[in-house]
């Protein structure tokens, strides 16, 4: 979907984006795990499923993208 002469600059925007999100996930991770040990208590099993429940909705964000870029794509393509 990127034109050739701004491909450079589609790979960086991509990569900061991809070194952003792994920056920002484990933040987030240990956000969820304070805000589940201060609602259900420190020894808590559900704290850790909240954790690794917002690991898991970020990780179900890629197809999701995939998905609406294809069909960017293909609307992109109708269009030519």
């Amino acid at each position: 979907m990127v034109a050739p002469h701004r491909l450079g600059v589609a790979f960086s925007v991509r990569s900061v984006m991809g070194f952003g999100a792994g920056a920002i996930s484990p933040w987030v991770f240990g956000l969820a795990l304070d805000w589940g040990q201060a609602s259900f208590g420190t020894g808590s099993t559900h704290a850790w499923v909240a954790a690794w429940s917002s690991a898991g909705l970020g990780a179900l964000l890629g197809p999701l993208m995939i998905a609406r870029f294809a069909r960017l794509h293909r609307a992109h393509v109708a269009v030519r």
